[in-house]
């Protein structure tokens, strides 16, 4: 099983965008005082904005055909 990490890139955003959903209800369920409910916490726009800014850096994680997110 080889495991190969590369930066994201555009066409990344639907599935990296899946991940931050995901993480945000986790935060919404443990931390309701802190976190409102959103569907859509991420946008494709910020998703793009965090790829253009230096200090941001965003990688996958890829095993053959599969997806894993880091």
């Amino acid at each position: 099983m080889e495991i190969s990490v590369r930066k994201a890139t555009t066409g990344d955003d639907d599935s990296v965008c899946v991940l931050f959903r995901q993480v945000h209800e986790l935060h919404v369920k443990e931390r309701p005082d802190l976190y409102k409910e959103n569907s859509n916490p991420v946008t494709e726009e910020t998703f793009n904005c965090l790829q253009e800014d230096s200090k941001q850096h965003l990688y996958v994680a890829t095993k053959m055909y599969d997806e894993v997110w880091i």
